[in-house]
This record gives structure tokens, sequence and C-alpha cells, in this order.
């Protein structure tokens, strides 16, 4: 059906950033100079702006909510718009730039326009996963199944996703929420084929398996610098700064 459909190419598109999301950190904490660590930060940062509104999307297509609420939706996709406009005209106000942070070489510093980020952040996947919470107490007993996996692997996702904020700003929290990002990806993907949450064969078909490899693949490379790095210090009293 169609909505099952645009239910599919939205976790599709939302998967894709996430997994350029990643990619784009990984380039920043193992990237050889400044510049190719900034551009990857900036670029990565403005397509992680989409990934909350398609989560929103999702869930308003998932809890067959979406016509009751699409004008509060599209409210939601223009301001993701402007802001993403925003931070591509005036990039020295979104990421300035790359700083030694803890143990990493180099890590985001926050511009004006960036502070507005994790608010909006933390605002879009409340609630969505509140809506989630909220059908899943009134699902019938499928429903909750698909709903429940979702829900946990989704919010986890999204609390791993907001650790990587705090050092941003100087907090000094490491970013110990990234490990959480495999849990989570494999908690959806296993409501997907379990519970039937989409037609696999469609979702083949729109290339959610060519996503979902690209993001463990990227998020394995990325816990492996990590830890590396983690290691190293131990072991040899290596410090990238």
């Amino acid at each position: 059906s169609t909505p099952r459909t645009k239910l599919i190419k939205i976790w599709c598109i939302f998967f894709l950033l996430a997994s350029l999301w990643a990619l784009g950190l990984l380039i920043m904490v193992i990237s050889p100079s400044k510049p190719l660590a900034l551009l990857s930060v900036r670029i990565s940062n403005l397509i992680a702006l989409f990934i909350p509104i398609l989560y929103l999307h999702f869930v308003f297509l998932l809890t067959e909510q979406y016509q009751e609420k699409k004008k509060i939706l599209f409210g939601h996709y223009i301001f993701t718009f402007v802001y993403f406009l925003s931070g591509i005209l005036s990039p020295q106000n979104f990421i300035p730039d790359v700083s030694p942070k803890m143990s990493f070489h180099y890590y985001t510093e926050a511009g004006t326009l960036f502070y507005l980020f994790p608010f909006s952040f933390l605002w879009m996947a409340f609630y969505a996963l509140r809506l989630l919470y909220q059908c899943h107490k009134q699902a019938d007993a499928v429903k909750k199944n698909q709903l429940k996996y979702v829900f946990i692997g989704t919010g986890i996702g999204f609390c791993g996703g907001f650790t990587t904020f705090p050092l941003v700003f100087d907090i000094p929290v490491y970013p110990w929420g990234v490990y959480l990002v495999p849990v989570y990806i494999f908690t959806v993907s296993y409501a997907i084929l379990k519970h039937r949450l989409m037609d696999i064969n469609i979702v083949i078909k729109r290339s959610l398996v060519y996503s979902l490899l690209i993001t463990i693949v990227t998020t394995g490379y990325l816990l492996f610098v990590f830890l590396g790095e983690k290691f190293s210090q131990g072991m040899f009293g290596y410090s990238s700064q």
C-alpha cells in the first residue's frame, strides 16, 4: 500500500543519513589534517539535522497518525530546512573550528547556530518516542511487539547519539553512547525481520539492507578507532593530542 511504501522510504533515508553522520564522525576523529576534519564534521552535522525529523515522520506513519499530524510535521520540516540553510550559508556560525578535546585530536567546536541543535534533536526524538509509547499502550499484541522493539532500539540509538553533544560544548563527557549504536541497529533490525514491521522484500528493493550494511561497517570501524585510541593510551601512554 502507499502508506507502507512511504514508511519504508522514510526508514531507508533515515538509515542512510545515520550512516553518513557516523562516517563523518569517523573521518573527523581519524583525519590527518584539520581542514578535512572540519569539512567532514560540518557536512555530517548538516546531514544529521534531518535525522530527528525523519524519525518523527517515520513514527507518524508507523502509528497511523500522519494525516492527523501532517501540519505539525510540515512545521518541523520547515524549521529543519531553515536551520540547514543557515548552516550552509553561515558555516562559521554553525561549526567554526575543530580542536583537540580529551583523547581526540580533532573534535567539534560549537558556533552560535549549533547551540540550537541538541535542543531540536532532543525535542523531536522525545516527541516521537512519546507517541510510540502512547500507541504501544493501546495497540493489539502484534503491534505491541513491533512498537516495543522500535521504541527500545531507537531510544537507545538517540541516547547514544546525544552523548556526542557535551564534548562539543567543552563538557568533559566522553561520547560513550556511540557504543550503543550497534545495539540500536540490531534491535530495530530484529523488529523488522522477526515481527514483520515492514515487507522485507520491498525493504530489500528500497536498499535498506545496503544502508544497514553501511551503518554496521561504519560503526564497527568507528568503534575500532575509539577502542584503539584507548588501548594505545593504556598500553603505551599514547595520546593523539
